[in-house]
């Protein structure tokens, strides 16, 4: 038996394996204890993993969060947040940060050039997989 080992097969495993462990974390919420909330941010395509994940608070403070896809905990509050990758257009949400919630960011990153602009509403943007969701 021959032993494939690759970069790119390592990386399709990792992909397939990242929703199974968002959820996972989302439940179990290992942020709890802090009394903040978590942030879980999934982002797709794959090409776009690696995205910088910027937040803005109430008070206008600006700061770097993660590079996408990521688990991370913050205070409870509202943030603006914008997820940033070279030759993808920029993904804009506002969020809601609750106490020991999770809050689940699926941010569909479309490139630039593309022409895929649609107006979806909030309904048919979180069905369908795009935009921020808060779990209980």
């Amino acid at each position: 038996m021959k032993l494939i080992t690759s970069k790119k097969m390592i990386l399709i495993s990792a992909a397939s394996i990242l929703p199974l462990l968002l959820v996972i974390i989302a439940f179990v919420n290992p942020f709890n204890q802090q009394k903040k909330g978590t942030l879980i941010i999934d982002i797709v395509p794959s090409d776009a993993v690696g995205a910088t994940v910027y937040a803005t608070n109430n008070e206008g403070q600006n700061y770097y969060i993660c590079s996408a896809p990521c688990i991370t905990a913050l205070s409870p509050g509202s943030y603006k947040i914008t997820i940033s990758k070279e030759n993808y257009i920029d993904y804009k949400a506002k969020i809601l940060i609750k106490k020991n919630k999770t809050t689940v960011v699926k941010a569909k990153m479309i490139m630039e050039g593309e022409d895929f602009f649609q107006k979806l509403t909030p309904e048919q943007s979180l069905k369908e997989g795009h935009g921020a969701q808060n779990y209980k």
